[in-house]
């Protein structure tokens, strides 16, 4: 055991896949299982079974984005939930809303709010991570504190941006390694952004933490406009993609409280109600008439093992999911 646990310490973030355990290196994968280890110098050892696996992120930009430009290039966007950003090399020229323009160096996180337009100008060739964050993701104590102080701070409050420290920029370069080598599981995604949360939270002082998240409730109060269209546009366009509450929300730039209330107003029924019955629509419809394995539609519709597929087809449909392909009647 001290070997496996002297290994794991070595090679840093664990990401559980299936049944195997796979730790990444820049260079070295390790897959641990029940009997023996195997050490092999490529990228991914099984990347059909990470691509059929649930936890897969197949639209990853619903968490993060990569941003690299070229000197001089502006563009425009919108934030897809709260924000963090990190500018790991280059150098920016940033505003959001009706504040002022901050400058941004290499090295440096700030924060922006939810669903809100921001600019970007590149002074010297960058890249820019924006990891949007998960109802997943939990903030400690110290933060919620904080965060409860800076709803009294006043809109124009200047936020502020700070230098990531040694931890964060090493987190942030395992991930980036992993992610460029295809690595797009879920649940890695949410740890390395815990582990990144837990670091601002811990090693910088509360003043600074009041500056830094404050733009997070300037955002929600007075920029986050609820447009009904594009709510109802963005739930239905993903209606045979998403099944779950809390990512279905996060694609519209909610809270999951708010994206409850926003739903029984927008479709007159609750958000889990609607998505369990489209869901039994595209399984019948794909089952019926298109070309998907039934291993294929089980992954693709959000169960994990195969057989609580089966289970599913036989309570929603009573028959089991080659019967009904063959022919069968709902």
């Amino acid at each position: 055991m001290s070997i496996y646990r002297l290994l794991i310490e070595l090679c840093g973030n664990i990401c559980v896949l299936c049944k195997n355990i796979l730790i990444f290196a820049p260079q070295i994968t390790i897959v641990f299982n029940s009997t023996c280890f195997i050490m092999r110098f490529e990228s991914l050892l099984d990347k059909e079974c990470h691509l059929e696996c649930s936890l897969y992120q197949k639209n990853r930009e619903t968490i993060f984005d990569i941003l690299n430009y070229d000197e001089g290039f502006k563009t425009t966007r919108q934030t897809k939930g709260v924000t963090l950003a990190f500018l790991t090399k280059g150098k920016i020229k940033y505003s959001y809303g009706d504040r002022e323009a901050q400058i941004v160096k290499r090295g440096s996180l700030f924060v922006m709010p939810n669903q809100t337009e921001f600019t970007l100008n590149f002074i010297k060739s960058g890249c820019l991570l924006c990891y949007y964050i998960q109802p997943e993701v939990e903030f400690c104590h110290r933060v919620k504190n904080t965060a409860l102080r800076n709803k009294h701070h006043n809109a124009n409050t200047k936020s502020i941006n700070i230098a990531m420290n040694k931890f964060i920029r090493e987190t942030l370069k395992r991930f980036t390694s992993a992610v460029d080598e295809g690595l797009l599981c879920k649940r890695f995604l949410l740890s390395i952004m815990e582990e990144i949360v837990i670091y601002i939270c811990t090693f910088y002082p509360l003043n600074m933490l009041e500056k830094f998240f404050s733009p997070i409730f300037y955002g929600e109060s007075s920029h986050q406009i609820f447009n009904e269209n594009t709510f109802k546009k963005t739930v239905v366009n993903y209606r045979n993609s998403v099944f779950c509450v809390a990512e279905m929300a996060n694609l519209t730039n909610l809270s999951v409280r708010s994206f409850r209330f926003r739903f029984r107003e927008v479709f007159d029924m609750s958000p889990k109600e609607w998505m369990n019955e489209e869901r039994k629509k595209y399984i019948y419809n794909e089952l019926t008439k298109g070309s998907k394995s039934v291993k294929e539609l089980s992954i693709k519709t959000g169960f994990q093992y195969e057989s609580d597929f089966y289970r599913y087809c036989r309570k929603m449909f009573g028959d089991t999911p080659q019967n009904i392909r063959k022919g069968g009647e709902i």
